[in-house]
């Protein structure tokens, strides 16, 4: 089970091969279990819309959801075939360069990504925690993220 050995290669495979619709299909099934296992989240929690900073901002559509401890960060690009490659993906630095995420200042500093198994942290700003969008979207072009258990 490649999901739970090496997420990092199984995404990586997925995005490789995208146009056989699997990548879809994972994150339709990672998203709803997640959804499922926290449902008082989802069906109760606060929504937090979150904004991005940089060059990039406009290009980020983020959310929080939160009810008590719980908290779910959804963090999709959008509009970004006029700036990225013909035939790339919106992943990594090179992409994102240094925009950022900026998060509530109660939220979480140790993230998950659900869908890589990749840890976050969150650096503490003037005003907000912040995540760099570089890191958000290191491997995978959608992020979902959950407080990482310490």
């Amino acid at each position: 089970r490649q999901e739970a050995d090496d997420p990092i290669a199984l995404v990586k495979d997925l995005l490789t091969h995208w146009q056989d619709g699997r990548v879809k299909l994972y994150l339709i099934y990672k998203a709803l279990h997640f959804r499922r296992t926290q449902s008082p989240l989802f069906q109760e929690g606060d929504y937090i819309p979150l904004y991005a900073s940089g060059k990039f901002r406009e290009h980020v559509c983020a959310f929080a959801r939160k009810k008590g401890e719980a908290w779910a960060l959804a963090v999709v690009p959008r509009l970004t075939s006029a700036w990225i490659k013909t035939a790339s993906l919106p992943v990594g630095r090179e992409c994102w360069g240094d925009s950022r995420l900026y998060l509530p200042r109660q939220a979480p500093t140790l993230w998950l990504n659900l869908l890589t198994r990749e840890e976050l942290e969150a650096a503490s700003g003037k005003e907000a925690k912040e995540l760099r969008l570089s890191d958000v979207f290191q491997t995978f072009p959608v992020a979902l993220l959950t407080p990482r258990k310490t």
